[in-house]
């Protein structure tokens, strides 16, 4: 079955044809929304506990570096296990760490090394999480809906951006931070029930099995091999490092330059979260166009440095806004259309291992580049530790421009065709056998 044609409406929400992709996506909402409320939250309890910059580094570092060992292996996991069950236990073991955490605030038992050891836990639990929840979409829908499915999966996670840091901080406010991370724990129950209650598809399951390190191997012979792959990969490392990094900063910023409490903060990032969510509409209705990706992939960098830079800046609050809904549209414009290039051209087999690679790179180049910028801002200030990130992102992707937007240009058309063939071809088999008068 095909996407249909049709509007912008037809386009963009093609994948809710799918009676289980509803269902999954609507449960995926409730998750990602405590995901966004757990990163806030954290990071304004952090900067009370301690008054550090430096210090929102580190718990950065907490947050998300344990994916780096992890996430690779467990999308070797997630290939070999039922995906469904993985994911309950995992979500249903987040909801309990983040409630013992939020009981544990509630009762006035957790400083900063108790706030360090649950997070370095809920992480790990993540990083296990993320290859087969990308994996697990490829289930949901047919390969032509792929794309359409990422770009709405990225808009639901962006758009639960905007919600859960507005909620962060109108519950940190009213509440403050045990609560948050009570509400973080049942939206995980609420998950991993909903998945429960799913009627999945068979799930595809390697044709033979390896060593786990050899398939482990596989995956990262197939992204240094494959040229378009590699330079995604390549690209989001150097752009989540020292571009996106910034947010590391942005409680200190928030407090300290624009005189904001919790609520202030969370509608900051809230609106962070609003172009987030525009951009991940944008890719989910096709807007930006096959020939196009490349293309818009560098321009989303180059114009996330110049909001950046604003950012850096400003010390006033509307134009901090301003700053934060395009960083926020240019930064997903990046990583969904990088997403989305590298799961249409990944054979079926190598999914969750190749996404349990590019976990690995978000999870090691954020939090290395949000303690960088929290070491700078500490000794300098908010202002250079932003500017300096953006000069070098903004060298960096003009360095990878140069040097191959041509050929990568040529290489994704020639991928996506060559798929488009299959398909077709595959279509018209099948059509033919259901013609075929039975026996």
């Amino acid at each position: 079955m095909s996407t249909p044609g049709g509007g912008w409406r037809a386009r963009t929400f093609a994948s809710f044809q799918q009676p289980v992709f509803r269902q999954y996506y609507f449960g995926l909402l409730f998750n990602m929304a405590g995901f966004w409320l757990r990163i806030a939250a954290t990071a304004w309890f952090a900067f009370e506990l301690t008054g550090s910059r430096e210090a929102l580094g580190w718990i950065t570092v907490a947050s998300l570096l344990p994916w780096v060992p992890i996430a690779p292996l467990a999308g070797v996991l997630a290939e070999r296990v039922d995906q469904r069950t993985y994911l309950v236990v995992i979500y249903f073991a987040v909801a309990a760490v983040n409630g013992l955490l939020g009981l544990g605030i509630l009762q006035g038992l957790v400083g900063w090394t108790e706030l360090i050891v649950m997070t370095l836990l809920i992480s790990c639990l993540r990083g296990m999480e993320l290859p087969a929840r990308h994996a697990i979409v490829r289930r949901l829908v047919n390969v032509r809906q792929l794309p359409n499915a990422i770009g709405l999966t990225a808009a639901g996670f962006h758009m639960m951006n905007a919600i859960g840091n507005a909620a962060a901080g109108m519950i940190y406010a009213l509440g403050g931070a045990g609560t948050c991370f009570l509400v973080v724990g049942a939206s995980s129950a609420l998950m991993a029930v909903q998945l429960l209650r799913m009627d999945l598809p068979p799930q595809v399951r390697p044709a033979e099995t390896k060593h786990p390190l050899r398939e482990l191997a596989d995956g990262f012979r197939y992204v240094a091999g494959h040229e378009v792959t590699r330079t995604l990969v390549l690209c989001a490392a150097g752009v989540v490092g020292l571009l996106l990094s910034f947010r590391v900063l942005m409680p200190a910023i928030a407090k300290e330059i624009l005189h904001l409490d919790a609520r202030g903060y969370g509608w900051l990032m809230a609106a962070s979260g609003a172009g987030s969510f525009a951009a991940a509409l944008w890719v989910a209705s096709g807007s930006g166009g096959r020939g196009r990706r490349i293309g818009n992939i560098f321009a989303m960098v180059w114009i996330g440095c110049g909001a950046a830079l604003l950012m850096a800046w400003t010390t006033a609050v509307p134009l901090a806004c301003i700053a934060m809904i395009i960083a926020g549209f240019t930064h997903v414009g990046f990583m969904a259309s990088a997403n989305t290039t590298v799961q249409e051209t990944v054979p079926d087999h190598l999914c969750a291992r190749v996404m349990g690679i590019w976990a690995l790179i978000f999870g090691a180049a954020f939090p290395l580049g949000g303690m960088l910028q929290g070491f700078v801002a500490e000794r300098t200030a908010e202002s250079v530790a932003i500017t300096g990130g953006a000069v070098l992102a903004l060298v960096f992707s003009l360095l990878l421009f140069a040097l191959g937007y041509r050929r990568l240009t040529v290489a994704v058309r020639d991928e996506l065709s060559k798929r488009d063939e299959q398909l077709t071809a595959g279509e018209l088999a099948a059509e033919a056998s259901e013609s075929l008068p039975s026996a």
